[in-house]
């Protein structure tokens, strides 16, 4: 991968998913960031071997969807409270 940076975006029950991941030697370190409405909601991160280049988005796919789906969860619950902005 020598240094390269390479980055996926899509859509996920209402928010932006971007990941980027970039490596040199034996390590990879990869990233998503989470967006809703425009705004900064989170990010889940990993670092992993080059071994693993081939599963790296997969991983960080499916961590990024389970952020997503437990800030709807908590967004659900306080709304009970106050509205939130991700159940508009």
């Amino acid at each position: 991968m020598n240094n390269e940076i390479i980055q996926r975006k899509f859509d996920y029950r209402g928010a932006v998913i971007t990941i980027e991941v970039t490596g040199d030697g034996e390590q990879i370190s990869a990233h998503a960031d989470v967006h809703r409405g425009g705004e900064f909601a989170g990010r889940v991160a990993l670092t992993t071997s080059q071994a693993e280049r081939e599963i790296i988005f997969d991983k960080l796919d499916c961590k990024a969807k389970k952020l997503v789906d437990g800030l709807l969860v908590a967004n659900k619950r306080d709304a009970t409270t106050a509205s939130g902005h991700w159940l508009q």
